[in-house]
């Protein structure tokens, strides 16, 4: 088994993180930009711990500082995500207001042109009750006018019937029977 430097578990997860990216070609390419290994880290990957840790301090503050600088970019990162998630879910909310504000204003044209039907609807019932109601009174006028008539020709008949009983009473009193068949009653009928 060899021996891991300090780094190498850090390095690990980080190659773990990174690979994760389900983007082609992303993974590599922050791969290359989150971390660089210098000389003295490629010697410590392969096992040389002790070479490492007695160099200088430069070394370690350079390391420590790299360490640093690849959990900055792995947080940077994860932010990166969050913000096109973030993003994301405000499309889709952009797009449900679009689209809710498309509905009302659907519903307010389809209200107005119920308001509209609705008042053509009145004005038609209106209409009909108008014309139905002439038409009742045109229909009471007929009717009277029939009567009338009924009346008028009753009266006419009655009279008609009046002067043949005159006619007949004055003529047949003063006559004697007629013989023929062509008397004045004959005509009076």
């Amino acid at each position: 088994m060899r021996a891991m430097s300090p780094e190498e578990p850090f390095q690990d997860s980080l190659d773990e993180d990174v690979d994760g990216f389900s983007e082609p070609g992303r993974g590599s390419r922050i791969r290359n930009s989150v971390y660089t290994k210098t000389p003295e880290m490629e010697s410590n990957y392969y096992g040389d711990y002790g070479a490492t840790v007695d160099k200088s301090p430069l070394l370690k503050t350079l390391m420590n500082s790299e360490a640093a600088a690849n959990s900055a970019a792995i947080q940077l990162m994860s932010f990166k995500e969050t913000l096109e998630d973030d993003f994301a879910v405000s499309k889709v909310k952009d797009k449900a207001v679009s689209r809710e504000s498309s509905f009302q204003t659907k519903i307010l044209e389809l209200e107005g042109e119920k308001s509209r039907r609705e008042n053509e609807l009145k004005q038609i019932k209106q209409s009909n009750q108008l014309a139905d109601k002439k038409f009742e009174v045109r229909l009471k006028d007929l009717q009277l006018s029939l009567n009338q008539s009924e009346s008028h020709k009753q009266s006419i008949q009655n009279y008609v019937d009046f002067l043949k009983n005159s006619y007949s009473t004055i003529f047949d009193e003063g006559l004697p029977p007629a013989t023929s068949s062509f008397g004045s009653s004959y005509f009076l009928k």
